[in-house]
């Protein structure tokens, strides 16, 4: 949903409130939740040293800084949260600023979701992208890719092919239609491939539920979803707070492209008709 980029574009109106700089610490190749502070520590060019010495290390250089760090991809090694909370409360004049697919669930924490483009900035991205002029399928294109900037971006990509009309019309193999270049990350290089990352990260009764959440093509209330999928309140939350399932009033909607991959799943296990 273009977090890394809103961030790096927030980093880089602050940088002059910080009198020590904006700092990236990307997180993208680590899924060791210990490896989150010698991250860090090595970013900022700090010797390393296990345990409490580095996070004593690392509080009281930063005790003394005015700084900002730019924490990408989080949600894999989501189980360091408190150790960054503690970080920041030993350090007054610190600030994280922090991109994830789920919530820290730590004190001080603020989020701010990252909703879907709206439909004339959709529009445009595509445009930019293809280099191709505005017209109605663009649009119609666009909303059916639920207005995600990659979707749209991957989607421009097939241009060079296949007309935006044809895209249209082999919507429903999205998952393996949109594919990225050679220079974007193996988890961005196609909608399957950037869905399983959030999926792998599932506990296997998440997976479970979400699967089976792919039957309601309408969205559905908690009761139902609840008696489909056999969940409790607190998995179906964490979907949500994983942004894999969304709530809207009383009721529980997945995006299309999100919902496809679920059903995929859902078709895998064998258990379609039984659920449906």
């Amino acid at each position: 949903s273009g977090k890394t980029r809103l961030a790096l574009a927030v980093a880089e109106q602050l940088v002059e409130s910080f009198r020590d700089g904006v700092t990236f610490v990307a997180f993208a190749h680590i899924s060791d939740p210990e490896l989150v502070l010698p991250t860090i520590a090595r970013t900022l060019g700090l010797l390393e040293s296990g345990g409490p010495t580095l996070r004593e290390s690392l509080s009281s250089v930063l005790r003394t800084q005015q700084r900002l760090l730019l924490l990408d991809n989080v949600e894999q090694v989501i189980d360091a949260a408190p150790e960054l909370a503690a970080l920041v409360e030993s350090c007054g004049n610190l600030r994280l600023l922090v991109t994830s697919r789920e919530l820290l669930q730590v004190r001080g924490e603020a989020s701010y979701p990252v909703e879907p483009l709206a439909e004339s900035d959709a529009t445009d991205l595509f445009c930019e992208r293809s280099s191709l002029a505005r017209d109605e399928t663009i649009t119609e294109l666009c909303g059916r890719l639920d207005r995600l900037p990659l979707a749209i971006e991957l989607a421009a990509a097939r241009t060079v092919a296949l007309s935006p009309r044809e895209v249209l019309e082999r919507l429903s193999g999205r998952l393996d239609l949109l594919r990225g270049g050679r220079d974007a990350l193996p988890r961005q290089r196609t909608l399957r491939a950037t869905i399983e990352w959030s999926y792998d990260l599932l506990s296997v009764e998440e997976q479970h539920a979400f699967a089976r959440l792919a039957v309601f093509s309408g969205g559905c209330t908690l009761e139902a979803a609840e008696a489909v999928t056999n969940a409790g309140l607190d998995t179906l939350q964490s979907l949500v707070e994983k942004s894999l399932l969304r709530r809207a009033g009383e009721r529980f909607w997945m995006f299309e492209t999100i919902r496809k991959f679920a059903g995929e799943r859902l078709d895998a296990s064998g258990k379609r008709e039984a659920v449906a």
